[in-house]
């Protein structure tokens, strides 16, 4: 059985801040992929991680003890607490440790960190140069501890579950499964089809914790394009066909969390969401 999360809304929101900054840090020193999966961070068996970076080093976000590990290339770690940090100043804090190395030729002059590296994220997109509030907000990370461990075995046996799916079901291209900065979500593509780019048909597996119109935690699919006319498919229980804004299908984590075999259930509704929406792809 995986942990209730009623309780975890604030705390996973302020886990969300905290990644989204290790999201633009692989978008700016990673090229640029057709599934954008440079923005995703990845799963780790402690929260989410930036992956070795291209000039060696990595950055690991601890759900567990919350903190933050910044990896050298030469293999030191320096860790850095959540606790007493805004978004701002835990940002300020990684640079000033990837500055050593990463990041040497990028923040070389002696003013604020985050405005070089503000400046330096305007050249790849401009935007950031004028709205930058994503990687710059200065409220408290106010994080539970008990939530934020809650959150990282909800997220762990759920991408250990899709990766299952994966493993024993689909014959084709997909994307890694990755933690997204926007959302906070864990997104997979599936290609049925040689084309494997965001525009090809294909089928999303991820799990979210929270959406636009949707408050709890929740496993979804959907199929992309869709055929113009179509019955929605029969979903099995817990899940539902959902419209409003998206059309796919969700299953709450509510219904994942009593299971006893969290992981093997999670498989075995992928599964069935897979074959419930192949037949849709337009």
């Amino acid at each position: 059985m995986l942990p209730a999360l009623d309780h975890a809304g604030d705390t996973i929101r302020a886990l969300q801040t905290a990644n989204v900054l290790l999201s633009y840090l692989r978008y700016y020193l990673l090229p640029h992929d057709p599934n954008y999966t440079e923005w995703g961070t990845r799963v780790v068996l402690n929260g989410t991680s930036s992956d070795t970076l291209p000039g060696g080093s990595q950055v690991s976000l601890d759900f567990v003890d919350l903190r933050v590990v910044v990896c050298q290339p030469n293999g030191d770690e320096v860790t850095i607490s959540l606790h007493g940090h805004t978004q701002r100043s835990l940002f300020a804090a990684i640079l000033a440790e990837l500055r050593k190395n990463e990041l040497a030729d990028v923040l070389t002059g002696n003013g604020d960190l985050v405005e070089q590296m503000i400046a330096a994220l305007a050249v790849k997109k401009p935007s950031i140069a004028e709205k930058h509030d994503e990687i710059t907000g200065t409220e408290p990370l106010h994080i539970d501890l008990e939530a934020a461990r809650a959150y990282n075995a909800a997220l762990y046996s759920i991408f250990t579950g899709i990766a299952r799916f994966k493993a024993s079901r689909v014959n084709g291209k997909t994307t890694p499964a990755v933690v997204f900065g926007e959302h906070f979500d864990l997104s997979t593509l599936i290609f049925p089809d040689a084309e494997a780019t965001e525009q090809a048909a294909h089928i999303n597996i991820g799990f979210a914790p929270y959406s636009t119109g949707i408050d709890f935690p929740y496993l979804y699919a959907y199929a992309y394009p869709m055929k113009p006319s179509y019955t929605p498919p029969t979903v099995p229980a817990a899940a539902y066909w959902h419209t409003a804004g998206w059309t796919g299908i969700v299953l709450p984590y509510t219904a994942i969390a009593p299971q006893t075999q969290p992981e093997q259930y999670v498989e075995r509704m992928c599964d069935a969401f897979y074959t419930a929406l192949l037949p849709l792809l337009g």
